[in-house]
């Protein structure tokens, strides 16, 4: 292939690659168990779910990863379900997400809270759909951040309660195609560099 192909070949190419994204969120489908993952007091995996746990003995279960906010990060989300049982009880457990930078005081960053049934959160930053919760993360971009799940459990016995959590992730902006123009003035451009370097003695 002559030098003016091979420099229009890569041109191109490069030009409709883009830049990469670096996905930040590791194993965030727990198909790997609980690994990228910090975890403290009853938290196990099943499923392919993280599962934190009620446990009179352990009154916080906590599900934790820190990473960096890639620039062209949108929002985070996850999904959750609570299990209770009986589903009659009368349990006093709280849980809780929350996302804020690495360092800050442990619990900082409060952005959704489920007292089993009843969620607060501010709908100026977070969805929630079904069992899915997201969060606009565009004010944390660059920045490196802790993930935090805690499960506040009561010292009650009487009753057994988990919280599944799965399919935490990022999600991207789109790559941004470039306009038919564009493409064409840069493979001209490209073509011709590759014309004067096969010319050259």
């Amino acid at each position: 292939m002559s030098w003016a192909k091979w420099a229009l070949v890569l041109g191109v190419g490069l030009l409709l690659a883009g830049p990469a994204s670096a996905v930040s969120i590791v194993n965030g489908d727990f198909s790997a168990g609980l690994t990228g993952w910090t975890v403290s007091g009853p938290v196990t995996e099943s499923g392919g779910q993280a599962i934190l746990e009620k446990d009179p003995d352990f009154p916080l279960a906590t599900l934790e990863q820190a990473f960096t906010v890639p620039a062209d990060a949108l929002s985070l989300s996850f999904t959750y379900d609570i299990t209770l049982i009986p589903s009659t009880a009368l349990a006093l457990d709280v849980f809780q997400a929350m996302l804020a930078p690495t360092g800050s005081a442990p619990g900082s960053g409060l952005f959704f809270m489920d007292l089993l049934g009843l969620q607060s959160y501010d709908p100026a930053e977070v969805s929630v759909v079904g069992d899915t919760v997201t969060l606009d993360v565009s004010g944390f971009v660059g920045q490196d951040v802790l993930l935090s799940f805690w499960l506040l459990g009561s010292q009650a016995a009487d009753y057994e309660l988990d919280v599944a959590i799965d399919d935490v992730a990022l999600a991207l902006a789109p790559a941004v195609v470039p306009e038919p123009l564009t493409l064409l003035a840069l493979s001209a451009g490209v073509a011709g560099l590759g014309g004067y370097l096969r010319r050259r003695p």
